[in-house]
C-alpha cells in the first residue's frame, strides 16, 4: 500500500481543523457552546462516517463492516472535538 507523505497528511488535518472551528463558529451564535461543539462534531462525521463509508464500500465494491466500525471510532473522535470545541469557546470566553 502506498502511504500519503507526512506534509500531506497535516495539510489535510490543518484543513479539517479550520473548517471544523468555521462550522463550529456558524452553529455557536444559534445554540450554546456545548450544544454547538456536538453539533459541529456531528455534522462533520456524517461526512467522514456514513457518507464516506457508503462511497468508498460502494464505488470499490469492498465490504462496508470494517469501515462500518472505523465510522463508529470516528463518531467518538469527533464527538469529542466538537466538545472541546466547546469547552476552548468557555475557556476563551466566547459569547454566542
Amino acid at each position: 500500500t502506498s502511504r500519503l507523505p507526512a506534509w500531506v497528511m497535516l495539510a489535510t488535518w490543518l484543513l479539517e481543523a479550520v473548517g471544523l472551528s468555521a462550522l463550529f463558529l456558524l452553529i455557536h451564535g444559534r445554540s450554546g457552546r456545548w450544544l454547538a461543539g456536538l453539533l459541529t462534531g456531528w455534522i462533520a462525521w456524517v461526512f467522514r462516517g456514513p457518507l464516506l463509508v457508503v462511497t468508498v464500500a460502494g464505488l470499490a465494491g469492498l465490504p462496508p463492516g470494517p469501515w462500518w466500525s472505523m465510522a463508529f471510532s470516528w463518531w467518538v473522535l469527533y464527538t469529542l472535538c466538537g466538545l472541546l470545541l466547546g469547552a476552548a469557546a468557555a475557556a476563551a470566553g466566547l459569547l454566542p
